[in-house]
């Protein structure tokens, strides 16, 4: 559903627990500024999670992706609208936009497939790999699994936000202290594109 579905769940109080990893490029913040917009402020905690890599993933090397959409052609297979990644490239696209003097309604008219959104990364990849894309933003372990190219773009925060009176759940904190634990961390060495810092688990808003 995304991280914006994730935390429309919590305003509606459908779910516990969300992961969101949403770039707020006024603040250069990660996650947090997003809660006043879902009026979740003083109804969430939020955890540290890991970072995950994401990147342009095409079949053939990437010399300048941008290039190869908005000059060359190249077809896009975009993510839905609230999702993470979907936010980081109308991000993109949108300063590529300013620097070209153009509007990003007009800019992005001009890139076919932009409105040819997937749900998931690995429907993405899958899209590339069938040969209905050229071009798309996903994570740096869905590219490698099916052997496609990967340009890399930033490593982005994944965090976890938790509803304040749910936070004491035994389900929750189990979740928590596996965050902390060292078997995650040497899963996450073992896994392309991802790595967990030493604060993982802990409490970085609320209470």
């Amino acid at each position: 559903i995304g991280s914006s579905g994730g935390l429309t769940a919590l305003m509606l109080r459908e779910a516990d627990l969300a992961g969101i990893h949403l770039y707020d490029p006024e603040t250069g913040r990660y996650n947090i500024p997003y809660l006043s917009r879902y009026w979740l402020e003083d109804m969430v905690v939020v955890i540290r999670g890991y970072d995950r890599e994401i990147g342009f993933v095409s079949r053939e090397p990437l010399d300048d992706p941008l290039k190869m959409l908005i000059d060359e052609g190249a077809r896009l297979i975009n993510r839905n609208l609230g999702s993470g990644t979907r936010v980081h490239l109308d991000q993109i696209l949108r300063r590529e936009a300013e620097k070209r003097g153009v509007s990003f309604q007009e800019f992005v008219k001009a890139i076919k497939g932009f409105r040819d959104e997937v749900k998931t990364h690995l429907e993405v990849v899958k899209a590339i790999i069938d040969g209905r894309a050229d071009i798309g933003l996903t994570i740096r372990s869905a590219a490698e699994k099916y052997g496609l190219y990967f340009e890399h773009v930033t490593w982005e925060k994944f965090d976890f936000a938790i509803l304040r009176d749910r936070f004491e759940k035994r389900s929750i904190q189990g979740f928590i202290k596996i965050l902390k634990s060292d078997a995650i961390k040497e899963l996450a060495g073992k896994l392309a594109g991802y790595r967990v810092p030493e604060d993982s688990g802990n409490l970085i808003y609320g209470r």
